[in-house]
């Protein structure tokens, strides 16, 4: 990571103050770029080493002097200060949440768009609790001559991805972290990462000046 001609360790960064958006740039093995699932996993341990040194002890595990970052455990709130310090290199993270009326509603949305589309050529069954008719699982069979079709459809549903896990990740923002938390065990959280926008942030990089404020 460098600022300027500087380079500064992820302890001093997320033991400082929060910079502004882009204010520095992360500095990765080009290799890493060959493999979504290989950046992601070096994203992560970005994301794990900031919440190591902003999230309370008794939300870390040490054994032997190695620390184990309990992410069931977390706070949203220290997730939330983390996504601060991950903007300053350019990094979106983003955090959501799903209840089971969230993961019916976008289970549905993918069925019935391949209900309307491939009804003859797909085979939709799925289980549900008869009280409450959501459902848990969904089983799908796809018709030889559709299958790159169906699979597209499929990845357009990133949510359902998320908690179906119906394909292999093909980009950053498709590779994604996964758990539930202690108190609140019915709840889905999800974290996955992309590279920012700097337009979205155009008051707030460090380019920004009184000049460029105002343009859009």
């Amino acid at each position: 990571m460098e600022v300027d001609k500087d380079e500064i360790n992820l302890e001093t960064l997320f033991s400082g103050s929060i910079k502004n958006p882009f204010t520095y740039n992360l500095n990765l093995k080009e290799s890493s770029f060959e493999n979504c699932s290989v950046l992601f996993e070096e994203i992560k341990q970005i994301f794990v080493q900031g919440l190591l040194y902003n999230t309370d002890d008794s939300n870390i595990l040490e054994t032997d002097g190695k620390k184990t970052l309990l992410i069931d455990k977390i706070p949203n709130k220290d997730i939330n200060i983390i996504k601060q310090y991950m903007l300053s290199m350019g990094i979106e993270l983003t955090h959501k949440q799903y209840d089971d009326e969230d993961k019916d509603y976008y289970i549905r949305g993918l069925l019935y768009e391949l209900q309307n589309k491939y009804s003859d050529k797909v085979n939709l069954k799925v289980e549900m609790d008869w009280i409450t008719q959501l459902i848990s699982k969904v089983h799908i069979t796809i018709g030889e001559k559709v299958v790159k079709e169906v699979n597209a459809v499929i990845r357009k549903h990133k949510e359902v991805n998320f908690v179906l896990k119906l394909l292999k990740p093909e980009n950053i923002e498709e590779c994604y972290l996964s758990y539930y938390k202690q108190d609140e065990p019915k709840i889905l959280n999800i974290i996955y990462f992309k590279g920012a926008n700097i337009s979205d942030y155009q008051y707030q990089h460090k380019y920004a000046t009184p000049f460029t404020k105002h343009v859009r």
